[in-house]
């Protein structure tokens, strides 16, 4: 059987990438880490969010890539790990099942991550944005979404012992990764 996909969900700002980048140190060469962010960033630059297409547009990037870093044939020695935001509700559940979709077609075991934290630490993490992807502006912007995303719904949950449930507001990224690699290790 392939490494497992870990498909690692949680509030923009959570560290979800910080986190995949230290787990990306703990496993060595054989493991690709794939950004939600850098995934759908060509689709953004040619569709807004307000499309009423684009949640099928962004399906069909999702499925392109996920067929090309994880069912791939070339894949099949890789432990894959993507990074990611959906709300329980009917868009989140059928993107959810799309990486799941991709772990069976590949042979894989799915594993979902759920990165938890306090609303002030988000916040704040939010604020600092160590991706540098913003000016005070955007961050702003991002902080109102926040509040609203906080608002609308609760993290998508496969639930089930595959499936851990990690609360970050005191732990370090590296600490977090070594959840992480934990809960890889016992279901491989």
């Amino acid at each position: 059987m392939a490494p497992p996909l870990v498909w690692i969900n949680g509030f923009p700002g959570s560290g979800k990438l910080t986190i995949a980048k230290a787990l990306e140190e703990l496993m060595g060469p054989d493991r690709v880490v794939v950004d939600n962010i850098q995934l759908l960033s060509p689709l953004e630059a040619v569709r807004s969010r307000a499309n009423p297409e684009y949640e099928r547009y962004r399906s069909m990037y999702r499925s392109r890539a996920l067929d090309r870093l994880t069912v791939d044939p070339s894949m099949s020695d890789k432990l894959v790990v993507y990074t990611d935001f959906q709300l329980y509700d009917h868009n989140g559940a059928a993107a959810a099942a799309e990486y799941q979709s991709a772990a069976l077609r590949s042979y894989r075991t799915f594993l979902s991550v759920v990165i938890s934290l306090a609303p002030p630490e988000n916040l704040k993490r939010l604020r600092s944005q160590e991706t540098g992807e913003g000016s005070p502006r955007k961050i702003a912007e991002q902080a109102t979404m926040l509040g609203s995303l906080r608002d609308e719904g609760s993290l998508f949950r496969f639930g089930g012992n595959e499936e851990l449930e990690l609360d970050v507001t005191d732990l370090l990224p590296e600490e977090a990764a070594h959840y992480i690699l934990g809960h890889v290790a016992a279901h491989t």
